[in-house]
């Protein structure tokens, strides 16, 4: 998972926490007190040695995941479409496989295979490959990992591999879309 937030130079940790704020009001309807909540973890692990930045990484995981949780599938979504989705999008960094979808909403290769293509129109593979390519986009933007590493990430079965695919997606190797990106 890409935590593109972090990596960002023009937001503020401030814009940051108003940012998270409005989000949870509008998903909520209510108001949380996500710097108290911050400042209060914060003061309390200070002591054990961890640092602003771990605090930062760990809030913004737990935000987003509980906010991932509450969504509500779209209207004409199926239940089971929409955790396979959720799910896809949580583990990029995983080799997942269609029967690793299957397995985790306890439906059959078959059921869902045809059940995303009929909702969405496109297979559940390539919705796999197309989270692996965001996050390699996100990667290549925020960080400066080799390109192997972030094949290896992602699980590509050769660094080749990955540049071949994004090529075909973007139209560009992940080199050019990183130089692209940093003009």
């Amino acid at each position: 998972m890409s935590h593109v937030l972090l990596n960002s130079p023009n937001i503020t940790f401030h814009q940051f926490l108003s940012m998270l704020s409005f989000i949870h009001l509008c998903i909520n309807e209510e108001k949380i007190e996500i710097e108290s909540h911050f400042n209060t973890h914060f003061d309390a692990s200070a002591q054990y040695g961890i640092t602003l930045d771990t605090l930062t990484y760990t809030m913004i995981i737990d935000f987003t995941t509980r906010v991932g949780n509450r969504k509500l599938p779209i209207e004409g979504m199926s239940k089971d479409v929409f955790r396979c989705i959720q799910y896809i999008s949580q583990h990029p960094n995983e080799e997942i496989r269609v029967d690793d979808v299957a397995a985790f909403i306890k439906r059959s290769r078959s059921y869902i295979t045809k059940k995303f293509k009929k909702e969405l129109g496109f297979d559940i593979s390539s919705f796999i490959m197309r989270c692996k390519l965001e996050e390699a986009k996100s990667l290549l933007t925020y960080t400066n990992k080799p390109l192997s590493e972030i094949s290896s990430y992602l699980c590509f079965s050769s660094q080749s591999y990955f540049q071949n695919v994004f090529k075909k997606k973007y139209g560009m190797t992940p080199l050019q879309y990183r130089k692209n990106i940093q003009k």
